[in-house]
């Protein structure tokens, strides 16, 4: 058998406190690589349990601070690939700023939503952005949109490229939830960032309108990164009693909430995949999204879609029509959708290209 080609990763999204989606795909992803010699690299430590026998870890031991400590840590990420002679370098986050000498690079681009003009967003802030992915657009080998949608959007922005290819995220199976009742009685689901894009204030204070005397609860997981969207829920949320912000949860927490809510909601004005309703998909709960392209692409138009923004008398109708739907041909068509979706596809995909190139 020949020698193990080295692929090194960038993997500083696993050692967060509370790890985020790209944090849990490298989860996912680090230990079917075992046919590679990994080279993981990070700005601090790696918990020891997420580093495979296969793996060997180089930590810069200066957090990662954001804005211009991209160019430091990208640079310093070079570096390690030249020197430990990586044959491929993987990044999970959209930018690859650095050609290396001696290794192809994978790049994985979720979504251009700082282009987008969806909400105000600085100059500086878009700019950055752009030069950020037109350096990618150069300097890697291989760039993975998440859905036809991420790929045209891209190409839109930028120019069209046979590097560019959909590899669509995979879906874990689901976990039964622990026998423990964190919600008392029946309730609504939000999960995912507190904000404007996923649109989590409109439905609050749209529940709060619609809702206020209902038997329903509006349960809401997730974090706000912005303290305008965190006041705005803490204002909703202490006035309310049916409305209830748990900020961020863990994953058993995650699971049961998934597991126990009579309907999903979905209110993402933009999405690059849009992995939230299919993990609903997949255990089996009604879901209600908002109608845009890549949510029907990605749920093979399968699903419930209305329009949140539009007429609240027309979104009150399609809530209520979706809880008191009794016929399961829907909820098992969506299933089957996303159980379509697995991480050993994903993977699958990215060896295919190193074991190509």
């Amino acid at each position: 058998m020949g020698k193990k080609k080295v692929i090194a990763i960038d993997v500083k999204e696993i050692t967060k406190p509370k790890i985020e989606s790209l944090g849990l795909i490298l989860l996912e992803m680090i230990p079917k690589l075992n046919d590679y010699n990994l080279l993981l690299l990070s700005d601090v430590a790696i918990p020891k349990k997420f580093v495979p026998s296969n793996a060997k870890v180089v930590v810069r031991n200066v957090p990662y601070s954001g804005g211009s400590d991209l160019i430091k840590y990208q640079y310093w990420m070079k570096k390690q690939c030249e020197q430990n002679k990586a044959e491929w370098y993987f990044q999970i986050n959209h930018f690859s700023l650095f050609k290396i000498k001696g290794a192809k690079q994978i790049v994985v681009v979720h979504d251009l939503y700082p282009l987008e003009q969806l909400e105000k967003t600085s100059s500086k802030l878009k700019i950055t952005y752009w030069v950020s992915l037109f350096l990618t657009m150069l300097n890697a080998d291989t760039i993975f949109t998440v859905s036809e949608f991420s790929k045209r959007r891209l190409e839109h922005f930028f120019w069209k490229s046979r590097k560019v290819q959909v590899n669509y995220n995979g879906i874990a199976a689901a976990h039964i939830s622990r026998n423990v009742n964190i919600v008392d009685g029946k309730f609504m689901l939000m999960l995912g960032r507190v904000s404007y894009w996923k649109g989590t204030i409109r439905v609050a204070e749209f529940f709060k309108k619609y809702f206020k005397n209902s038997d329903y609860k509006l349960i809401i997981a997730g974090q706000a990164k912005d303290k305008n969207d965190e006041d705005l829920m803490k204002k909703i949320t202490n006035s309310e009693e049916n409305i209830i912000w748990l900020d961020y949860v863990d994953n058993d927490t995650r699971d049961w909430l998934l597991q126990n809510a009579e309907l999903f909601l979905y209110a993402s004005r933009y999405d690059g995949f849009g992995l939230p309703p299919l993990e609903a998909a997949k255990v089996k709960t009604k879901v209600l999204m908002n109608d845009i392209p890549v949510l029907r692409e990605v749920t093979l138009n399968k699903g419930n879609y209305v329009d949140f923004y539009g007429e609240d008398d027309m979104l009150y109708k399609s809530i209520c029509e979706t809880i008191e739907d009794d016929s399961r041909e829907q909820i098992e068509e969506m299933y089957t959708v996303a159980a379509g979706y697995t991480w050993d596809a994903y993977v699958n995909r990215i060896k295919d290209t190193i074991e190509r190139g």
